[in-house]
Order: structure tokens, then sequence, then C-alpha cells
């Protein structure tokens, strides 16, 4: 044992030797060093550190053991003396058994010996009429607890009724003012405590003078007692007589009606004495309109209102009597023609009426006598009628019967009485030489009498010429006849009409042949329908029934060019055939009739040709083997007419999969033709070329780099795009796939999210991965009686910070001196 202050043997004294047999004091120096320090010992009590002076104060040994626990380590302060400094921090529940890191607490023991005060959320409000505060839930106590202390900080007063929204009829309560809801707003759940129902109408008293309550009992004031702000809304206007309809027949409204007031707010019949008063009378009406008259009654019929006016008119007045009502006195006066429509004097027509209803009556002479063969009596200007107008009632006081023929010489020659003169009356009371054409008759002209000889007929002027009395005989039949002339003097004027065959022995009606003859001299002349056309190709035209030949039959040299025409032509023709066209040169082909109709099909048809003949003309378009026996339009198959029921489209290339490996379609396949309607294996090489390999994209994913080999990878189109990163491209390397290689350079601390510039890391990403390991002089020996060798500063740990693994790398143990026994303080 060392005898020396803080002195204890060198650790290797079992092998150095004193400098005799026994070791004395000469040798301290050689045996002895100071005992270790309480800086090289790790506390190893729970909450136990270094004293405040361990840098001075020496262990028992060479090296701290357990047993200078007590004298190098002692227990760190407690959070109990530790002031929070955070706000809303407050010391932890356990403050005097929770320990700082150190001797002394400081702000780096703030997370383990403070927490958060509690939060005003937590506490209940004990004021009257207190609730929390809008902030309860992030404004804090002054404890882990709230107490009563932090009332004024996390309540406040509860809001007051008179911010309560009462629903009318509700309405605030008188103590609004001092009456509190449950909480920092008044809500609906408050209107309990808060409101209360208005006063109602009921109880107020209108003031307003001719004003009465409403019929409403439900209608309320504004407030808890009706004021007389309320007028308007309790009360109104009581009514006026104006609307008021007066009940005792003959009332009507007084003449201040619409300024009188009823006893309430409708009037009723108790108001009928205020409001009405009897209506005035007819008698103090004088009627206007044209031959009105008061009526019998107008002393007591009643006008309709106060006073009589032109609206009474009907009901005081009535029309006048009319003359129609009057009979005149003077037996040959009549009611004059208007009588309905003119008016007497008065209710009643009087004599004084007479001038004014009555006229003269007719005289005879005005009158027609209506008797067949009845004239006027001798006098008839003085004899009266009955009437205003003679009429048939009068005939017999104005008329008598006209004399009769047989009274009477006829006065010209060659005439003679008519054979009924008996019964045939002259104009007048007897008969004149005016009643020669009455009663007398020409004698009969030959025009009258039919001839009866053969072909005779009536000589020229035959109606001047007279027979031998008022009719003519067979013994006039020489003085009226003569032979009728013949049909070869006739020109026939009747359309398409000839005259007929041997006209010179056919006889006409009268002395020369007329119109009237062309039925006898002509006849139609032959139609076309009846002519056989000499032209070839040449058919009776449209009209051959109704067009007529030149004669009575037809003749080539005069009636060819008039009956016919050339046939029709196949060209005219659509043929039926299903799928037949007409024939080549159509417009040259006749058919057998003037139009062509199905009975030429043969002439004018042949079936279309087919497309299995045809060659289709559009470039990339192919016949559609479906479409071989598909008929053209025509006999010959041609592009403007069938190329598109012949010939499809050929397929597109956008219609092909690629089959050679990577092969894909080229750009625009879709506007690439395959040879064919659908494309085959022939059609690769058009359709298809190579994918894009890898080696002409760039990758765009951050630290994303080309795969191995990837100039052989192929993209998914002829052109790499966006899509085919990840067929392409992968992550590049980290830097944690990489051994630094160069001396005591070890890999940088993100290695692990650190890319390097390819798939694998390099040298060349030496500089990105790696930066050089730690030396010894940053590391603290850990090993007791341990210390950093010789020239630490150039000597390097494993990594980028020394760590225990490095001790001996950095550290060797002290020298010993274990046979020094005294030693001393030096």
């Amino acid at each position: 044992m060392g005898t020396g202050a803080h002195h204890v043997r060198i650790g290797d004294a079992a092998t150095t030797y004193c400098g005799g047999l026994t070791c004395t004091a000469p040798d301290e120096a050689a045996c002895c060093t100071d005992a270790g320090l309480c800086t090289s010992w790790t506390c190893t009590t729970p909450n136990f550190v270094h004293i405040a002076n361990a840098a001075t104060t020496h262990c028992a040994g060479l090296t701290c053991q357990a047993v200078d626990e007590a004298t190098c380590c002692t227990e760190t302060a407690k959070c109990d003396t530790y002031s929070c400094v955070t706000p809303p921090h407050v010391r932890i529940a356990n403050a005097n058994t929770v320990h700082c890191a150190g001797l002394l607490c400081d702000t780096s023991d703030e997370g383990t010996c403070c927490t958060d005060s509690a939060l005003c959320s937590t506490y209940t409000c004990t004021g009257a009429h207190h609730v929390k505060i809008p902030t309860a839930d992030t404004v804090h106590c002054l404890g882990l607890a709230c107490q009563a202390s932090d009332e004024a900080a996390c309540c406040t007063d509860a809001a007051l009724c008179t911010t309560a929204a009462c629903n009318f009829p509700s309405v605030q309560i008188a103590a609004a003012g001092t009456t509190y809801c449950a909480g920092l707003k008044c809500k609906k759940s408050d209107c309990v405590t808060c409101c209360q129902e208005a006063a109602k109408c009921s109880s107020y008293s209108c003031g307003t003078a001719f004003w009465d309550l409403k019929d409403d009992p439900t209608l309320h004031c504004a407030g808890l007692s009706c004021q007389a702000s309320d007028e308007a809304t309790c009360c109104a206007e009581d009514a006026k007589c104006d609307t008021y309809t007066c009940t005792t027949l003959h009332h009507v409204r007084i003449l201040a009606a619409s300024t009188t007031y009823c006893d309430g707010l409708t009037c009723d019949a108790g108001d009928e004495a205020n409001c009405c008063t009897w209506a005035a009378k007819c008698n103090t009406y004088s009627c206007t309109g044209a031959h009105h008259v008061s009526i019998a009654n107008a002393g007591t019929t009643y006008c309709a209102g106060l006073t009589c006016d032109a609206p009474d008119e009907a009901t005081c007045c009535t029309n006048a009597a009319l003359c129609s009502s009057f009979s005149c006195t003077d037996p040959h006066r009549v009611a004059i023609p208007d009588a309905g429509t003119t008016y007497c004097t008065g209710l009643t027509c009087q004599g004084t009426d007479e001038p004014t209803c009555c006229t003269d009556a007719a005289v005879c002479s005005t009158y027609t006598c209506t008797t067949p063969f009845w004239v006027h009596k001798a006098g008839a200007s003085t004899i009266y009628c009955a009437g205003l107008h003679c009429g048939a009632t009068d005939e017999a006081t104005c008329c008598q019967e006209a004399a009769k023929c047989d009274t009477y010489s006829c006065l010209t020659a060659d005439w003679d009485l008519k054979t009924n003169a008996p019964t045939i009356h002259c104009a007048g009371r007897k008969c004149c030489s005016a009643d020669e054409g009455t009663c007398c008759a020409e004698d009969a002209t030959c025009n009258t009498y039919t001839c009866t000889g053969q072909h005779h007929v009536h000589k020229p002027d035959s109606q001047l010429i007279h027979c031998d009395d008022l009719l003519c005989d067979g013994g006039d039949e020489d003085t009226c006849c003569t032979l009728a002339d013949t049909c070869d003097h006739y020109s026939c004027t009747g359309p398409y009409n000839v005259l007929k065959a041997s006209p010179g022995g056919i006889f006409c009606a009268g002395l020369k042949c007329d119109s009237s003859d062309e039925s006898t001299c002509c006849q139609e002349a032959a139609k076309c329908d009846t002519y056989q056309c000499a032209t070839p190709h040449w058919v009776l035209n449209g009209q051959a029934s109704t067009t007529h030949c030149k004669g009575l039959s037809c003749m080539t040299a005069d009636d060819e060019a008039t009956c016919c025409t050339e046939a029709g032509k196949c060209s005219s023709y659509s043929c039926t055939t299903q799928f037949w066209v007409q024939k080549d040169g159509a417009s040259t082909i006749a058919c057998a009739g003037l139009t062509c109709n199905k009975g030429d099909e043969a002439t004018c048809c042949v079936e279309a040709a087919k497309c299995k003949t045809y060659s289709c003309n559009t470039a990339d378009w192919d016949l559609q083997p479906l479409d071989a026996e598909t008929h053209c339009a025509g006999t010959t198959c041609n592009a403007k007419d069938d190329e598109n029921t012949c010939c499809d489209e050929d397929a597109t290339c956008d219609s092909w999969t690629c089959t050679t490996p990577f092969f894909v379609q080229k750009n625009g396949a879709k506007l690439i033709h395959c040879l064919g309607l659908s494309c085959l294996a022939v059609d690769e090489p058009a359709c298809c070329q190579e994918a894009a390999k890898c080696d002409t994209y760039s990758c765009t994913t951050a630290f994303w780099v080309h795969k191995d080999s990837f100039a052989n990878i192929h993209c998914a189109g002829v052109s790499c795009q966006a899509a085919d990163e990840a067929t392409c491209c992968q992550p590049a390397a980290k830097c944690d796939t990489y051994t630094c290689t160069a001396a005591n350079y070890v890999s940088i601390a993100a290695a692990s999210s650190t890319y390097c510039g390819g798939l694998t890391c390099q040298a060349t990403d030496a500089a990105v991965c790696c930066q050089e390991a730690a030396t010894c002089d940053t590391y603290t020996c850990a090993t007791a009686f341990w210390v950093r060798k010789a020239s630490p500063g150039t000597i390097h740990c494993a990594g980028l910070t020394c760590k225990a693994a490095d001790e001996g790398t950095c550290c060797q143990e002290a020298a010993k001196c274990i046979s020094h026994v005294l030693c001393v303080d030096t």
C-alpha cells in the first residue's frame, strides 16, 4: 500500500523492481502514482451522479471500484427544486420523487419535471350564473388541477335574457336584464326561462274615436302589457255606413254614409236607423226618355236613391199609348202606317190624338185588280178602299170583268179573230183598236207549215208568205214549198268531218245546205287507229284513237306523218327483272310501241355485269369476295357507279397485331393499308417495325438510371415514352452498397438514402458516398485506467464517430507498480 496522500502502487508493480530487497521511500516515484479520480468512475446507483469536485477527488485505488461509489457519487436533484419556465408548464405531481439529470435541475429537465397545467375545460364553474369561457379548451389553469382560484380565468357570466330571441307571441320577461341563460349564448332551450306570452289585445281598450278591438282572440300586443303603440295591432276603424246594405224595403243609405260610422267593425241591422232613410218617389221625377210618361202609380213608387235620376227612368216611366190602340172615327180615315211605333200623348189615346194617329184611306185608282181580266170600275179615283192601302179585300169594290174579243172586229189585212176570241178579254170595259193584237192574229205563214213532199223545203222568205188561214194545211204545199239543196253544195264544218260518198244524191234540210245539215252530208273522217304505219320502227302515236285522217279512210301519202311517230326507245324503259339493266345503245333500240313496257323487257334489258368482272380503281381498295356475285349498275362495271358496291377499303395496320418479337405498329398505323381487306402475316413489314430501345430514352425519375443491357431492352412503342420508365430504368445503387477503399474513409451517415451514379457504386462515387473517419482525439477512453494512445489526432476510428468498439484502437492501459508498498506524495 502506498503511503503518499492519494498515492497507490503503479499498475505493473508486480513486474517493476524496487532498488533493493525491500522497497523503500526512494522507490516511491517508481512504484507509486496517484489513485484514480472519481471522474473515471461511472456511478451505478440509480439517480446518482458525480460529486461536484469529482475531478479532484481520488478513489481508494489506481482505478475506482464499487467501494468508491459513496466517495465519488451523490444523488441528483429532484424536480421539486425546479421552477418550470415554459408556459403553461407546472411541476409534475410526483416532483419530489422524480430526479433531474444532474446535481441541480435546469431547463434541460423541463420535459422531465414539468407538464401542461389543467385546461379550463376540466373545471366546473361554481360562481352564480357563471359558465365556462368560450376558449376553455385552450386556456390553462394555474396548476395540475383547476381550483376555485381559477374561477376568474376560466369562467364568465352567462348571457342575459335580454339577448334571447323569443318567438312571437312570446316576449322577454320583465326581469330579462337580471335573468341569465344557461350558457354564453341564449338558445331556444332558454326560452322557458327568458320568455313569456305577450299580453293579448283582448286586455286593451282602443283609444281612437270610432275604433274597436279587432275580432281575433289570438292577437297579441308587442309586450307584456298592451300600450297605445299597439292600437293599430289590436284595433281597427269602425265600419262606415257606405259598407252597409239597407234591408228595409225602399230604404237607401243616407247622404253622409261615407262619413257616418256604424256601431262596430262591421255594420249590421242595428245600424239601419243610423245609416238609412226612405228613397225618393217617382212623382218627383220628370221622364226624359222619348215618348215616356210617368207611370200610373208614380206617387207610391220609390226610386233607387235619395233623389230620382236617370237610372230610375225605367222604374218611374213607361211608354205612352201607341196609335195602334186608337180607333179612327171618320169612315174614310184609317190608322197611319206606323201606328205601331207612333205614340199618343198620354197613357191612353184620346180624340185629340186623331190627327196624329189617322190618315185618309186609299182610293181604288191606286189598286191593281188581281182577278184575271178584271179592270177598274168607272170613277175608281173617287171610290175608297177599306184601308191605308187597297188590298185583295177591295177587289169587288174597285174592279169588274173586262169586255171579250168576240165583241170585236179585226181591222188589219190578213188578220182574223183568234179561234178562242169568246174567252179572250180586252184591256178595258169595252174592246177597241188597242185590243187588235189581243183579239186578232195574223194568218199563218209558210214557215209554220211542214212540207210533206219528198225533199221539199220552205220557199225563200216563207215567213213572209201567208197561208189561207190562221193555220196552214196541205192546200198550202205549192204556195209554201220547193225542192231542198243537195250535199255536193256543202262544205263540212265539223271538226274532222268530210262529205259522205255521192253527196249529189243526198238532200239537205233546206233551200241551201248549212251547218244543220252537217250530220246529213258529213261523217267523221277515219281515225289513225284504223291505220297501219308503213315506216319501219314507227308506230301509231299516242293520240291515234282521237286523231283523224284526211278522208273516210287513212292513206299513207296523206296520213302517215299525222298518225305515226317513232316507237319508244329502250332508254326510256326501267328494267323490272332484278339485276337487269338497259342494254348498251338503249337509246337506239326501238320498243314495240309508242312507250316501252314490260313486254319490251327482253328487247331492252340484259343482266347487269357482276363485281367479279371489275378491278377496283381506288388505291388500297380490293374486291370484297362476298361481293363477287353482286351486280354492278350497268352492263359493265365502272369506277363511278360500282366502286363502292364491289370494293371495300383494304384493312389498315391498326387492325394487325405484330407477331415479330419486340415489333410494334408503326406510327400512323391507321393510315397504312394492308394488301387486302384483312391484314395478314405478309403485311408485317409494312405495318410493323422494331420497338424503340431503352438506349433512346432518358430516365426522368430522380436517381433512376438505365437498367443493365438497356440497349437491348425494348420500349412499348416506336419511341420510348414516360410509360416505359419502369421498363428501361431502375433506382441507382445507394451508398450503403459501396465499400469505401480510401484509407481511413468510411460511408457517410446518409448512405442508405444517398444514390450512386449507376446501378452499382463505383470508385467515382467515393466523393459522394465516403468521408474521412473520426480520429481518436474525439474519443474518451471508457476502460478504467486506459488512456488515449500517443498522437490520437492521427489515429482513425472505424466510423464517422468514435465508439466503444474503437477503444482498443485509440486507448491502452496505464503502467502498474504493484510491488511498491509505500507510495508517498511527490
